[in-house]
């Protein structure tokens, strides 16, 4: 009788295999067990893959725009003392008033003209926001910098809630990271007592992960500045409170009936940070307020800050 090669050795075992009548029950139970197990195996194992692709294209998406967005100074003590020309630069903008919490509402930009002020490197100040307008989505209203974290980012807000950007890029691509936003409350020409902002505590450090950095006490006193401007104003501010909260408690309250409910609310912000910072807003003072998610789904991490320095466009 002829030797069977490999091959055909194989062929035979492939179709024994398959062979329904040699099945028993258990063996077939035993086989359907096994096939759950790998196509379960299979589908988690595409969603993490899946999952960490996205956001590191996300994230390098970001990283390369910010690369390209000009600076205006190279010198960045320059921003705490700003010439009477950029004072005088841009001028707010006329525009309408909120109707209503859940209303939409509608803004024109300030155009560049031959009396502009230019930067070092020959740009119009605020012509590089327009270009992204333009070129890429026109919710962006200005973008967010802190030192020494990935922080650095284009900022968006949607104008009827705060679902759209919790799930939507630059792009308006669906992705696990999305943006950072502002809290659609918020006016991006306007002067808010407390201006909210938005950020996912992404594995990867990306978006707002990097700010539970402030639970270090070390790292949050040697960073005590964060950049946030908008289509209309350079801000720089100062950090005031640090802290770990449940969501019951209204951090994010954009508006205040009088001075002593804002005051209280400063009370009960500083009152639960981490530790005493030496910026100590009052009522006069407008405040920034940055939010992600915790270990837990109902905790948020919180870094706020007091305006400290503010350049309008």
């Amino acid at each position: 009788m002829k030797e069977k090669t490999v091959f055909q050795e194989l062929i035979i075992r492939f179709k024994d295999y398959f062979n329904i009548k040699k099945l028993t029950w258990k063996e077939a139970f035993r086989r359907i067990l096994l096939y759950v197990c790998v196509v379960v195996f299979v589908f988690a194992g595409y969603s993490v893959v899946e999952k960490y692709y996205t956001d590191y294209v996300t994230q390098e998406k970001y990283s390369q725009m910010m690369a390209e967005f000009p600076s205006e100074t190279e010198d960045p003590d320059a921003i705490f003392t700003p010439t009477e020309e950029d004072e005088d630069a841009f001028n707010l903008i006329d525009m309408l008033e909120f109707s209503g919490i859940s209303s939409s509402y509608s803004y024109s930009y300030p155009e560049s003209g031959s009396g502009d002020v230019l930067t070092s490197g020959g740009m119009v100040i605020g012509s590089s926001y327009l270009d992204v307008l333009n070129n890429r989505n026109e919710d962006v209203i200005g973008y967010i910098n802190i030192a020494d974290t990935n922080v650095d980012y284009y900022v968006l807000q949607y104008r009827l809630d705060n679902d759209y950007y919790l799930k939507r890029d630059i792009d308006l691509k669906k992705v696990t990271a999305a943006s950072i936003f502002m809290d659609y409350r918020n006016r991006p020409y306007g002067e808010n007592k407390n201006t909210v902002l938005y950020g996912h505590n992404m594995r990867n450090g990306s978006m707002f992960a990097t700010i539970h950095k402030y639970k270090d006490k070390t790292f949050a006193d040697e960073h005590l500045y964060i950049t946030f401007n908008t289509l209309y104003e350079d801000m720089v501010w100062e950090v005031f409170a640090s802290y770990k909260t449940n969501v019951n408690f209204d951090y994010i309250q954009t508006s205040f009936r009088d001075d002593a409910e804002f005051e209280e609310f400063l009370k009960n912000c500083k009152a639960k940070s981490d530790f005493k910072y030496s910026a100590d807003p009052g009522v006069n003072d407008r405040i920034l307020t940055l939010s992600t998610c915790d270990s837990k789904a109902d905790e948020r991490f919180v870094v706020q800050a007091v305006l400290i320095s503010s350049t309008k466009r």
